[in-house]
């Protein structure tokens, strides 16, 4: 379910949440649901886990749209990582890393960034 704001009788506001995927969307009222009739497209979204530690920890990146030539970055500091699948990476804290946002660029489709909605704390 996805946070909301009623703009007008026939426009919301959402806010994507993390974790959401490719796929219509559908809006439910008391008078039934609609459905969209083409799929809404989710490129790049992410949870990083744990939310910190040291230099040489391996931590789980959780998202959507991942490629292998995905390239991580700890608050701009490049990390190794591994490809797991196109919803899940793991990359280890270079030791040159500082307290910041965790990013995931893609250059090949889907082209884009994702970043950390919070900082990850390097100890």
């Amino acid at each position: 379910m996805a946070n909301f704001n009623i703009v007008s009788d026939t426009r919301l506001k959402v806010v994507i949440p993390p974790g959401a995927t490719t796929g219509k969307i559908a809006v439910t009222t008391a008078a039934g649901t609609g459905t969209s009739a083409a799929s809404f497209t989710v490129t790049l979204s992410m949870s990083v886990s744990p939310a910190s530690g040291p230099a040489g920890t391996t931590v789980t990146i959780n998202g959507v749209g991942f490629t292998a030539g995905s390239v991580v970055k700890f608050n701009g500091d490049t990390a190794s990582k591994t490809f797991v699948n196109a919803n899940k990476l793991t990359a280890v804290v270079p030791a040159s890393a500082t307290t910041g946002k965790v990013t995931v660029t893609n250059t090949a489709a889907p082209v884009g960034t994702a970043t950390s909605a919070t900082n990850f704390t390097k100890t």
